[in-house]
């Protein structure tokens, strides 16, 4: 599964959020991602680290879901309903 996760996160991350940052930060977060994997059946990549800017989540078969966009209003920042 390690090596198996470790492709998905390359393939999903941005580069400079993850391989751009060395091996000693990915094998961090890989390990992360492991432990979020075991405790609770997935885990997740956030819309500011994933490269697309959607977010991602990646459940215990390593099935990978692009999240829904999120809609902010123009005036701020604050979340106003998820599509």
């Amino acid at each position: 599964m390690r090596d198996e996760l470790l492709e998905i996160l390359k393939k999903t991350y941005r580069p400079s959020r993850f391989q751009d940052r060395g091996d000693s930060y990915m094998d961090a977060v890989l390990k992360s991602k492991i432990k979020h994997l075991e405790l609770y059946g997935r885990t997740f990549i956030s819309h500011h680290d994933e490269i697309t800017g959607r977010g991602v989540i990646i459940d215990s078969d390593l099935k990978v879901t692009l999240m829904d966009t999120v809609e902010r209003r123009p005036s701020d920042s604050r979340l106003t309903h998820i599509f």
